[in-house]
């Protein structure tokens, strides 16, 4: 015989053996007469091992399914079929191969097991139940059954079957806290609240140098309205060690419960200053606070107070900083809310929803060289999100750094996958960045593109129209993009300043002079800007004397154009 060939028998003699086969057959079937697998069903067997152990799953199965073939009645080769299916995702093929392996060898119960998990994933839970009874009948101390079993059984709303197993499951394997505490749960799901009582004694009874079933036993108390017992309980717990954090957390809640805010908070503060209390607990009352003071402002300053707790705590956490972060925005303190953000980056700088939150105060603020900085700075940590391209774009445009502007939104453009609002806020931002940089066939083409995809987007509507007006180009355009911008929001003083000076450069100036002065009205005389515009339609008309005194008016206004002097001084519009 080869000596390759030889030891891939052995090996797979071993593999089979341990896996229940072995039993006699003809050699038609793929047994050769002493017993034993033929040699090319242990070649096939070894192949689809060696291709399962390096991920091939479709090639292990196409070697184990030409191996069942040889030998339809071994089992293992079955159970290996149904563990590739199950790796590659189809669950139904599985079962019906671990079934046939479960069949030709009952006893086996890793079989079972297999039948009880593919069950499980197909949401067929009677039959989980029914495979895992299999298990158990065949090993009794699998823990690991019974839990399964439990699940199971809960899943079908069967508190009875499942009281049944932890009774089985303790006189296999002993008791444990898992099931007096499971069997405390039944009993309260089944209205059976001193059974539930009586369990959860037993439980400070078998396990009294654990504070933690002490608590679970006075929240129980507590929660069935026995209050005596509940403060036995957690003065008993007191005694046994006055700093534990859990203890006051819980007491907290207990005497929150009985109206006694001012020892509830006592104890809380207590329980923030504790290292066996965790972060994320803290944070859960945290939360529970940032509610309660939005109905109660009067709760505030402990929340504050709790909220220097936490950070003294955990001063490294930026779940802590974030945290108070959240108050400060909440609570309109920016300054506060942005320095608590930056810390938490600092500690974390993953955490996405962070940098959108210090944008969004950049933005509220219109500090533009902070949402620069942050823009820039989230960008670089994400470099496939788009919006953080848009924001430093937007950042870019207002310090005056179109080219900046440009690179930046057609970068994050590139990554915006189904997002047609998106989409349409870049080619906005691009419409005015190359305007900015004088690139005005580029910035018509990006207004055009936004306005494909969004039509009643107003600011692109005002702005498209105002730059081909400032340019004298394509006013027809310009007419129809201002008078659709005042039809979806009427009233609107920019937008009437816009359509006014579309029709003053169009030379339609007693229009001009109609909607220069809706404009003006709008905002009650106080945008120079606006009067010079009207100034200019009414020199135009032959009214010099009423441009000269609108002139007047705009220059302490502010936001006149450069020309505006030179206009008072010669008394002339120079074109």
């Amino acid at each position: 015989m080869n000596t390759r060939i030889g030891i891939v028998g052995l090996l797979l003699a071993l593999v089979l053996t341990a896996c229940g086969t072995g039993r006699g057959a003809s050699k038609t079937d793929g047994f050769a007469a002493n017993g034993q697998e033929s040699i090319p069903f242990q070649e096939l067997f070894f192949k689809g091992q060696s291709a399962k152990a390096t991920g091939d799953y479709k090639k292990a199965f196409g070697f184990f399914e030409q191996a069942s073939e040889i030998s339809p009645q071994n089992d293992a080769v079955y159970y290996e079929m149904a563990r590739v299916q199950q790796q590659m995702d189809a669950p139904l093929l599985a079962l019906d191969y671990a079934r046939k392996a479960a069949d030709l060898d009952p006893d086996n119960v890793w079989y079972h097991t297999i039948v009880a998990d593919l069950n499980r994933q197909l949401g067929r839970i009677a039959d989980m139940e029914a495979a895992l009874e299999e298990v158990l009948e065949r090993d009794p101390k699998r823990e690991d059954a019974y839990y399964g079993l439990l699940e199971a059984q809960l899943s079908q709303e069967a508190p009875k079957r499942a009281l049944n197993t932890l009774e089985r499951m303790e006189s296999a394997l002993g008791p444990n806290p898992d099931i007096y505490r499971n069997r405390a749960n039944l009993h309260m799901a089944l209205g059976n609240q001193d059974k539930a009582t009586g369990a959860l004694e037993g439980l400070v009874k078998a396990y009294p140098q654990f504070a933690e079933f002490h608590l679970i036993l006075a929240e129980h108390y507590a929660a069935i309205g026995d209050t005596t017992n509940a403060q036995r309980v957690f003065e008993h717990v007191a005694s046994m060690d006055s700093d534990n954090g859990q203890l006051q957390l819980r007491l907290s809640e207990f005497l929150a419960a009985q109206g006694k805010d001012e020892a509830s908070y006592q104890a809380l503060t207590k329980a923030f200053s504790a290292d066996d209390v965790n972060i994320d607990q803290k944070i859960g009352v945290m939360m529970k606070f940032y509610s309660l003071t939005e109905l109660n402002p009067d709760y505030t300053s402990k929340a504050y107070n709790l909220l220097d707790l936490l950070k003294t705590a955990h001063p490294g956490e930026a779940k802590a900083h974030a945290m108070a972060g959240d108050f400060y925005i909440r609570d309109g303190a920016l300054n506060e809310a942005t320095g608590a953000y930056e810390r938490a980056l600092e500690l974390d700088p993953s955490k996405g929803l962070i940098w959108q939150q210090l944008i969004t105060i950049d933005l509220e603020q219109n500090d533009m060289e902070a949402l620069s900085t942050h823009a820039s700075a989230a960008r670089d940590l994400f470099p496939l999100q788009p919006e953080y391209y848009l924001y430093a774009g937007i950042a870019a445009l207002h310090m005056d750094k179109p080219q900046e502007a440009i690179r930046n939104l057609n970068d994050g453009r590139l990554l915006v996958i189904d997002n047609p609002g998106l989409m349409a806020q870049f080619w906005s931002q691009l419409g005015d960045a190359y305007h900015s940089n004088a690139q005005h066939a580029m910035s018509d083409e990006a207004y055009e593109k936004a306005l494909d995809i969004d039509p009643d987007n107003v600011f692109v509507l005002n702005n498209y129209a105002y730059y081909l007006a400032l340019r004298g180009e394509n006013l027809a355009r310009a007419e129809d993009l201002a008078q659709r911008c005042n039809t979806l929001e009427p009233g609107q003083a920019s937008f009437l300043d816009t359509l006014g000076w579309v029709y003053f450069k169009q030379g339609k100036y007693d229009e001009a002079i109609t909607w220069l002065t809706k404009a003006d009205e709008a905002v009650n005389g106080t945008r120079g800007e606006i009067l010079e515009h009207l100034a200019d339609a009414y020199f135009k008309s032959g009214d010099a004397t009423k441009a000269m005194e609108l002139w007047k008016r705009a220059v302490p206004l502010g936001g006149g154009s450069d020309a505006l002097p030179q206009k008072i001084e010669t008394g002339t519009l120079d074109d």
